[in-house]
């Protein structure tokens, strides 16, 4: 009983890194997390030949775009305008505060990471995505637990990602190399740090928009190997010759289905943000974001519901 304390306080610090790691975190193991080895946090046990090997990761992709109002005029299409060889980094930064069991954890995080433009035909802009090594912030956790984090989110730190776009910037396909021997860790970190950023990224119509243009885009990514999907609203608060400003809204729903750390039986979620892009670039130039939500897990018989709350900035240069 005395190791409980400790047990829970990694439970709840590695549910933090993730976000909103539906995959769950539990662990007897009181080394730090290594690459290609079993993670803090990993619920696999000995019978199981496959939990030390990451599953396959993937971006957010993005449906069909539906145009609910064209808005005033002037219209005009808009595309990305990038080209071969095109380079831009890009920066997240997010707050996660979960809270399970009465316990309450704020953790605050940044993550790096350049697109690099390989190919742009007329249908599709074919991108590298390499993330740089993230970094922890204290918030409210004590120093040994920093730490303890600050080993979980490096583990991200290389991974490499083909992504192409359609030119309306909507996500047709995605590819992430993840190490086979890397921890399962890995692509939970990747799922839930590129449903915060890539999730948010404008998706314009194929049609032409002015001012006041509002459409709706789905959006299905996985976190911590469930599937989610975000219908995203989007209205077009400001529009120049290279750029443009939007509002968005949005409501995810989360498809039951097990995981390694224990059953997912329901989830949803609501977000609000704001985007301002420009054509030349891929990623936004600057989006800041909000969401809240909860899930509810059964792990060993009993129903384990975390509610999360996050915020995040994005910048490109």
């Amino acid at each position: 009983m005395r190791h409980a304390p400790c047990r829970s306080r990694r439970t709840a610090v590695l549910a933090t890194v993730a976000v909103l790691a539906l995959a769950g975190c539990g662990s007897d193991d009181g080394g730090e997390p290594k690459q290609g080895s079993r993670p803090v946090g990993g619920s696999s046990t000995a019978s199981d030949p496959t939990a030390d090997v990451a599953p396959d990761a993937d971006l957010p992709l993005t449906g069909d775009v539906e145009l609910l109002d064209e808005g005033s005029a002037p219209r005009r299409v808009v595309l990305l305008q990038v080209e071969e060889g095109h380079t831009e980094t890009t920066t997240i930064e997010m707050t996660a505060t979960t809270t399970t069991a009465g316990q309450e954890l704020t953790l605050p995080m940044t993550v790096p990471f350049t697109t690099t433009v390989s190919a742009v035909s007329d249908t599709a802009i074919e991108a590298e995505v390499v993330y740089g090594k993230p970094t922890v912030e204290p918030g409210d956790l004590p120093a040994d637990a920093v730490a303890q984090a600050q080993a979980s989110v490096e583990l991200l730190d290389g991974t490499t990602a083909t992504v192409s776009y359609a030119p309306n910037g909507t996500v047709l396909a995605s590819e992430v190399e993840v190490s086979p021997d890397a921890p399962d860790l890995v692509s939970r970190l990747l799922d839930n740090i590129s449903s915060l950023g890539y999730a948010s990224l404008a998706a314009f119509p194929d049609e032409e928009v002015g001012v006041g243009a509002r459409w709706r885009a789905t959006t299905t990514f996985t976190v911590g190997g469930v599937e989610q999907s975000m219908v995203s609203t989007y209205r077009l608060t400001a529009l120049s010759d290279d750029g443009y400003e939007l509002a968005m809204t949005g409501r995810s729903t989360t498809t039951p289905g097990d995981t390694v750390g224990g059953k997912v039986l329901e989830g949803s979620g609501t977000a609000r943000g704001t985007l301002v892009g420009r054509t030349g670039l891929v990623s936004p130039l600057t989006s800041q974001g909000s969401g809240r939500g909860s899930t509810v897990v059964e792990v060993g018989g009993q129903r384990v519901e975390t509610s999360y709350r996050t915020t995040s900035r994005l910048t490109t240069r």
